[in-house]
């Protein structure tokens, strides 16, 4: 799982922009985040949800399941979608320019970022406050229609006001958000942070690529 999902994450983004202009990035990637979240993780955990609601099942159950979906998915992708041939030889080392400091800096702290609070924000509403299972899948879910109405829109938005612009604005709000994570009490707060920290978790995917352009 650990290979599959990194191996993702780093094409997915690359993959699409060789096919788009700069201007054109941020609305299409929007889109793209758009199907991607209302699609197979809306409709999937859409069934997660009434599983564990009627069934109550255990976490090792869940990914058990989850895990078999996923090589279905993947068998069914690998015969039914055509390979393309490429054009255009692809490079396969790694490119580093003094000129991309930023960008670096961006990744690495958007990747730590990632890593901590994608894992303890969850851990902490479940060992801290005792979340139960169908909660945290129904945050996951109604995370998950949110991102797919909103995504077009912040893709336009950043086509209006610039991926710099954008970037300020989402550490800002991630700086609010992490200072009352830090100190929280209260299980509504927690809630609703977490939620936060899942969204904005996505919102790179719009702004970041494009500045990289």
């Amino acid at each position: 799982m650990s290979i599959g999902f990194h191996y993702l994450e780093t094409l997915r983004s690359s993959l699409s922009l060789q096919w788009l202009s700069k201007d054109e990035a941020p609305g299409v990637l929007g889109k793209l985040l758009s199907v991607h979240s209302a699609s197979p993780f809306g409709g999937f955990l859409s069934i997660l949800y009434i599983v564990v609601f009627m069934f109550e099942p255990n976490y090792p159950w869940l990914y058990a399941v989850a895990g078999f979906f996923t090589v279905i998915v993947g068998i069914f992708c690998h015969f039914t979608f055509p390979q393309f041939s490429e054009k255009v030889e692809q490079r396969k080392d790694l490119v580093f320019r003094k000129r991309y400091w930023l960008y670096y800096a961006l990744t690495f702290l958007s990747g730590a970022r990632r890593q901590i609070f994608m894992v303890f924000a969850a851990f902490l509403l479940v060992q801290k406050f005792g979340f139960p299972l169908d909660k945290m899948v129904l945050l996951l879910l109604v995370n998950s229609g949110i991102t797919a109405w909103v995504a077009p829109k912040m893709g336009i938005l950043i086509e209006k006001i610039g991926e710099r612009k954008a970037l300020t604005l989402e550490y800002i709000a991630l700086i609010i958000i992490f200072l009352s994570y830090a100190v929280v009490d209260n299980v509504n707060i927690a809630f609703f942070s977490t939620f936060w920290i899942i969204f904005f978790t996505q919102s790179p995917l719009l702004s970041k690529p494009t500045f990289r352009r």
